[in-house]
């Protein structure tokens, strides 16, 4: 089995094990693609970006497909945004491919492909990897990055490549890592280092009761990760 699929298995099988229970997901909007990438003027053959649309598609997108499993309210709206991820991931690869776009268009990139990553688009894997190999490449320091690709690699089963990236992101001040760390570290069996980031991360959101319930399970054994 590869690697992706037996780290897809373990998530959901420490979801089952944490037994918190999924709300039902918001309804996926219903977007134009065509109004994400268009023409600079009528009869123009050259085309733009409309970054604001292509933003909100990534915002709701990434209620449903930020983790896996993805959580759709049916199965029309989980088809539509594969249809959905499967033509952004094309069209971002024309405009921010070979790593020479601007750097927040290479974050956008990486950052669809990751969740079209989560809905089994293929190519999105190594697309992902590459823009936000050529942002980091860039800049060495971005935290946002170094947490996007920390979480991203942590969710393709490469939880050591991840760790890296993850602590770096947090040196930075990117306290949303810790949640990732924490998480990275309990599918590497190390139960101590996972709550030790976790706790970390509940400090600084003492009203998620999600993790607070994580913590308990990873305490009393029953938050463990089967291979």
């Amino acid at each position: 089995m590869s690697g992706k699929y037996d780290m897809k298995n373990m998530i959901v099988a420490c979801s089952l094990l944490l037994a918190f229970g999924t709300a039902q997901a918001q309804p996926y909007g219903h977007f134009d693609m065509r109004q994400v990438l268009m023409p600079h003027a009528e009869g123009d053959a050259s085309y733009q970006l409309n970054l604001e649309y292509l933003d909100r598609v990534l915002d709701d997108l990434a209620g449903h497909a930020r983790n896996y499993p993805p959580a759709f309210d049916n199965q029309g709206d989980k088809r539509q945004a594969l249809n959905d991820a499967k033509k952004l991931s094309d069209m971002l690869e024309i405009v921010a491919g070979g790593g020479q776009a601007d750097t927040e268009l290479l974050m956008r990139a990486g950052f669809l492909n990751s969740m079209a990553y989560n809905l089994d688009v293929p190519k999105s894997g190594e697309r992902a990897q590459a823009a936000f190999a050529a942002v980091l490449q860039r800049e060495p320091d971005n935290a946002n990055a170094h947490y996007l690709y920390g979480s991203f690699l942590a969710g393709m089963g490469h939880a050591k490549e991840a760790l890296p990236h993850l602590d770096r992101a947090v040196e930075l001040g990117q306290q949303e890592a810790l949640y990732s760390l924490g998480m990275a570290y309990l599918t590497l069996g190390d139960k101590d280092a996972a709550l030790r980031e976790l706790e970390a991360y509940q400090a600084g959101h003492p009203n998620d009761r999600s993790v607070g319930g994580l913590i308990e399970a990873v305490r009393s054994g029953a938050g463990s990760v089967q291979r």
